[in-house]
């Protein structure tokens, strides 16, 4: 089975990707995809295949337009277009699997331009699909049960199908020094309401405990708050200034495995657009680093079981009285890291991934 995978990235982590490897952009499409992948970018996301090399798998990052501008170069391809330099790939690799990480971009138009060797089109979707057109893909998939039930009212097939384990978050569990005392890494914009004013009240505990907050978030709040105005900056800060206090820059991958690791409490926040459901990234990345997650109360996957493998809250009392309790016995929220860690790489392994990305495969 050959199958191409293949994912987007926020366009400021490759600003920050720039920063730290200011050479990945002259040399080859093989050295910046080994840096990409080495610094584990949605790595809770990639096949097993993709880290272990094998050729009948094969992955890109394809609204990187270094990346795959170095791919076309080094085969021919005039084209700058993103597409037709995704196109070509699938074709040179004779790809028969292709699961989209991004359909929102490459949607139903993209599906029915692919070549004749793909047989089978999956993609994941962890978030409603609005106005786009998905139904050309064979099966949607992810986690979140309401998703998943409501493509299936509008006739369109689709799975469960989870995030896994990334083993080299393994690393960051034995961190046992952990002198953050709360973090947070992730948006703060106005599609997070809820999670602004709790972010906003973990920051007001910062003169008691060492709080770190790595947002992603505009810098200026809009000149007018309306549609397709929005983008158009004015004079004042878009954070609050409790929050200027202890945000840091945002951070991805390894070094938000890093930040996880230092930390006694990751707090995870959920927009409102997962109702109750719950099992977002941030699960497998806080407690693959083997720190306590502090999360809101809900409906969790398979194998995480809230007061053991981690903490929830139902509202902002129930949150501070958390975060107190968990910082006066840190020897039990170090428990309880190092038990989330050991159940995320015994029940969602990258092993247990690929088999029921196969088992999916067979199903259609």
């Amino acid at each position: 089975m050959r199958v191409f995978q293949f994912h987007s990235c926020y366009p400021l982590y490759f600003d920050y990707l720039a920063k730290r490897h200011p050479d990945a952009s002259e040399k080859s499409f093989k050295h910046r995809l080994s840096l990409l992948l080495e610094h584990r970018y949605n790595a809770v996301h990639l096949l097993e295949p993709v880290y272990s090399g094998e050729t009948n798998v094969a992955v890109t990052v394809a609204n990187d337009p270094i990346l795959q501008r170095l791919w076309a170069t080094e085969h021919g391809l005039v084209s700058p277009d993103l597409t037709t330099i995704l196109l070509a790939q699938i074709e040179e690799h004779r790809t028969e699997v292709l699961y989209s990480l991004d359909p929102l971009t490459w949607d139903s138009a993209f599906v029915r331009r692919l070549p004749g060797c793909v047989k089978k089109t999956i993609c994941w979707r962890a978030a409603p699909i609005h106005n786009a057109d998905l139904s050309a893909y064979d099966l949607r998939v992810c986690n979140f049960p309401n998703f998943l039930q409501k493509w299936k009212e509008q006739g369109m097939r689709s799975a469960y199908f989870s995030p896994s384990h990334d083993p080299r978050m393994s690393d960051f569990v034995s961190q046992y020094d952990r002198p953050i005392d709360i973090c947070f890494a992730g948006g703060y914009s106005n599609l997070h309401i809820r999670r602004n004013r709790l972010l906003e009240l973990l920051a007001s505990l910062a003169n008691q405990h060492h709080v770190v907050l790595a947002l992603t978030h505009p810098q200026r709040k809009p000149l007018i708050d309306l549609p397709l105005l929005r983008r158009v900056p004015g004079p004042f800060a878009y954070l609050p200034e409790n929050l200027r206090r202890v945000a840091v820059p945002p951070v991805f991958g390894l070094e938000m495995y890093q930040l996880f690791g230092q930390a006694k409490i990751v707090f995870n926040g959920y927009g409102e657009i997962a109702e109750q459901y719950r099992g977002n990234m941030r699960c497998f990345e806080a407690m693959g680093c083997g720190a306590c997650m502090l999360s809101e109360a809900g409906i969790y996957p398979e194998h995480m079981t809230a007061g053991i493998h981690f903490e929830t809250f139902r509202d902002e009392a129930e949150l501070r009285s958390k975060i107190t309790g968990i910082l006066v016995d840190p020897s039990r929220a170090e428990r309880m890291g190092c038990l989330a860690s050991e159940n995320l790489q015994m029940h969602y392994s990258k092993a247990a991934q690929w088999k029921a990305f196969q088992d999916l495969v067979a199903s259609i």
